[in-house]
């Protein structure tokens, strides 16, 4: 069965992550390098800590925040980030409230990211788990991990053979699962402007096979973290895993207030495919601590429903285009020219049909990602047309994209032009490209380092 789709009008079951006033934590921005030598109960409680040098390796740091009851006699569940940038402060400074809402502690990698492999990975979440757990008053049989994109694929492979970790929560990718601990609990999250939506909806399909308990959530959002209103499902989904667990008391407030949300979005809903979704929501997430028959009951009345069953039927439709879609504009890269491909991404861009605008959305986002890989493997490769070729799609599809601006560096760099690569690098740079070691260690850039342009870029977002 497909998965409701979260919208801001109100298919979203949270609104708000308190009716009090939430006091904004302070950022701590300097490294904290010494703290390695204080006991645990010094860190700051409702603070947004940047950046925290890992005792057990230097070369690693991490975002940090614990909330205002944090103490070192009380253990309390924590939730584990990784971004695709290596931001750990991103999704911290994201979910703090949340955090402090369910009395949970954040932590997120500075060093997980893009571009390493699944060893480095490993190596890099074993040693801030036991940093983590040696510094900070964790309970260990509530350890969960949370990524977005290349993040979420580093969460999935790492806790699919290791028993110490809870839940996993993944947004914006995933990544097969061979033989995943069956203990593993799975919640998705899938925006539906996202270009690898479809690929999500898969995945979640596929997770049946291994008998997982899992659930997706789509929501209004881009290829993006998902906003905090959208993320508090990932914090009720943990919580509400461990009363199933015997791990925590069954609280019945939180239990209370879930229920109050969700009867609030059944109120504003008025498509069958929008209640059907909240009701299959409230079951996956309840059974087991609260009584389900209701939604049960109305579930069933909602599938004999004909409206219901032809948007079923359209929405699996729409998704075996899309899909199919996806095999045809991988196989235009090597079978159509620019003159094509500047006519079908105008094409796209000026669809405006409300049904099918969100799917050539998530095209363009799709064509932005395949252009990624194809012309930074062409540039690797020293395939000059084909590099020049997919970096004007790239363009075409995704003008504010810096990583295009980048790779555009490297193919000018490696063509020996120079110039034009430093206008690119101060374009990647106004898009958004803020990793001076990103410049500095790329090898395509090598005959740049000695620029003074180029070192006053470099120094210029340090």
């Amino acid at each position: 069965m497909f998965r409701l789709i979260i919208t801001f009008a109100g298919f979203i079951i949270v609104l708000s992550c308190s009716s009090k006033q939430v006091k904004q934590p302070v950022e701590i921005k300097d490294s904290v390098a010494a703290s390695a030598v204080f006991p645990k109960e010094i860190f700051p409680v409702d603070s947004v800590i940047r950046s925290l040098t890992c005792a057990n390796d230097p070369t690693q740091s991490l975002a940090l925040y614990l909330p205002p009851s944090y103490s070192s006699e009380v253990k309390l569940p924590v939730i584990v980030f990784f971004d695709p940038h290596g931001d750990g402060s991103l999704p911290v400074s994201k979910y703090h409230s949340l955090a402090k809402q369910f009395n949970y502690i954040l932590i997120g990698s500075n060093n997980a990211k893009n571009g390493l492999t699944l060893s480095q990975t490993n190596t890099i979440i074993a040693t801030l788990l036991n940093d983590s757990k040696h510094r900070i008053s964790i309970d260990e049989q509530r350890i969960s991990l949370a990524g977005f994109s290349g993040g979420a694929k580093v969460a999935l492979s790492y806790a699919s053979d290791q028993n110490e970790i809870s839940n996993v929560i993944y947004a914006g990718a995933a990544v097969a699962l061979q033989h995943p601990n069956p203990g593993l609990v799975l919640l998705g999250f899938a925006g539906v402007n996202d270009m690898n939506y479809t690929d999500l909806l898969t995945f979640d399909q596929s997770l049946a096979a291994h008998n997982l308990t899992h659930y997706l959530i789509e929501w209004n959002g881009k290829h993006e973290w998902p906003d905090a209103a959208t993320f508090q499902h990932a914090f009720y989904w943990i919580t509400f895993n461990s009363m199933r667990s015997h791990l925590q008391e069954p609280d019945k407030e939180i239990i209370k207030e879930y229920k109050h949300q969700h009867e609030k979005a059944m109120q504003i809903s008025t498509a069958p495919i929008a209640k059907a979704m909240l009701l299959n929501e409230a079951l996956n997430f309840l059974h087991g601590i609260s009584s389900t028959e209701l939604y049960s009951q109305q579930l069933t009345t909602i599938g004999k429903n004909k409206t219901y069953q032809e948007e079923i039927i359209g929405k699996q439709q729409a998704v075996q285009k899309e899909q199919a879609l996806k095999q045809e504009y991988y196989s235009a890269f090597s079978q159509k020219d620019l003159k094509w491909w500047n006519q079908e991404i105008a094409r796209m861009n000026s669809i405006s049909d409300p049904v099918s605008k969100p799917m050539y959305q998530r095209l363009l986002g799709f064509i932005s990602l395949a252009c990624y890989s194809i012309s930074g493997n062409a540039i690797h490769q020293n395939q000059w047309e084909t590099a020049k070729k997919i970096l004007a799609v790239y363009r075409l599809a995704d003008p504010e994209n810096a990583d295009q601006a980048f790779l555009e560096a490297c193919y000018f760099a490696k063509t020996e032009n120079p110039a034009q690569a430093i206008t690119s690098l101060k374009r990647a740079v106004v898009l958004g490209l803020k990793d001076p070691a990103k410049l500095k260690n790329e090898p395509a850039l090598s005959s740049l380092q000695s620029e003074p342009e180029f070192i006053a870029i470099v120094e210029g977002i340090q």
